[in-house]
């Protein structure tokens, strides 16, 4: 597509520091002065250096809200142009460059899955001179596509899926968006930290450690306790817990305990055993490797109810 070729010639060209891709942020129906940082989150001022913003929406506003010198009529929404006359010919404000896409994106989609690795190639090229962040608001969980399988985890200080950490949804309340960086300014990964880590480097006020500590320990209770009971014949099979469906959620834990990427009986109890023990950690509470052992193969409610435990303040 030339609206993406134009947009990486450029990227190459200027190198800028920080490139911010948008999916789904047409804004002219939505009345919440905050959202206008779906275009433009103001996250981005901390970062040095030059800016790029790609907003992506086949119902983008002309001409997006966030480039707009004035506040426009809320009554009515701006109709955007025909599309032969709104290419995403760059549009500047206060210094930053914004490139329009009138385009519905899907990952899964070739032409828009090599833009974004085109972008990422560009930020490896340059060791890191230039770093993305992607974020989309259509309600989709965009965190699977992390091209880790295309260029491996020496790409995290530099791209950044999802700057909430979490599956945000369509809505994102700004003020508790908090981007994780070391003092080089590269991007941390909160996913690849214990909760101990999270604690010492997330800032007060901030939710990652809560909803880290949430999606972990749901995923255990969800998906690797189930399967382990479904394999010791506790429980019966359910297809969402197939092997295939509980190896894609193991990986998620695995970023942050180190362990194998298999569903023997042996890896999935010493993956739950760090889990909820780097939950008792950071929650000030002990939990002993028999306790969890001996309630993983009680086949009753104890097990839930040792991690509601832990987990509750």
């Amino acid at each position: 597509m030339e609206d993406y070729q134009r947009i990486l010639r450029y990227c190459k060209k200027e190198t800028p520091a920080v490139i911010y891709v948008s999916i789904g942020c047409a804004l002219d129906c939505n009345k919440d002065p905050q959202q206008i940082q779906q275009q433009y989150p103001a996250i981005l001022d901390t970062f040095p250096g030059s800016r790029v913003c790609i907003l992506i929406d086949p119902s983008l506003e002309y001409p997006p809200k966030a480039t707009r010198s004035a506040p426009a009529p809320t009554s009515l929404p701006t109709p955007p142009p025909a599309y032969d006359i709104r290419p995403s010919t760059p549009i500047v404000k206060d210094s930053v460059i914004f490139f329009p896409v009138y385009h519905a994106f899907e990952f899964t989609h070739l032409q828009d899955a090599e833009f974004l690795h085109t972008l990422c190639s560009l930020c490896v090229e340059t060791n890191g001179a230039m770093k993305l962040i992607v974020q989309d608001y259509t309600g989709r969980d965009i965190r699977p596509y992390y091209p880790t399988d295309i260029f491996g985890d020496a790409i995290r200080p530099w791209i950044l899926y999802n700057m909430t950490y979490r599956d945000s949804g369509c809505y994102v309340d700004f003020s508790t968006v908090h981007v994780l960086c070391d003092p080089a300014g590269n991007f941390v990964h909160p996913e690849c930290l214990s909760l101990r880590q999270i604690h010492q480097i997330a800032p007060t006020g901030s939710r990652i450690l809560q909803d880290e500590m949430k999606e972990r320990t749901d995923l255990v209770c969800n998906y690797l306790y189930r399967r382990y009971a479904v394999q010791a014949g506790y429980k019966e099979p359910a297809d969402w817990c197939s092997p295939a469906n509980v190896i894609v959620h193991l990986r998620r834990l695995t970023l942050a305990y180190g362990s194998p990427t298999n569903l023997t009986q042996t890896n999935l109890k010493r993956v739950i055993l760090a889990c909820l023990q780097d939950v008792g950690d950071v929650m000030d509470k002990e939990v002993s490797a028999e306790t969890v052992y001996t309630l993983l193969d009680a086949n009753n409610y104890d097990f839930i109810n040792l991690v509601s435990f832990l987990r509750t303040p």
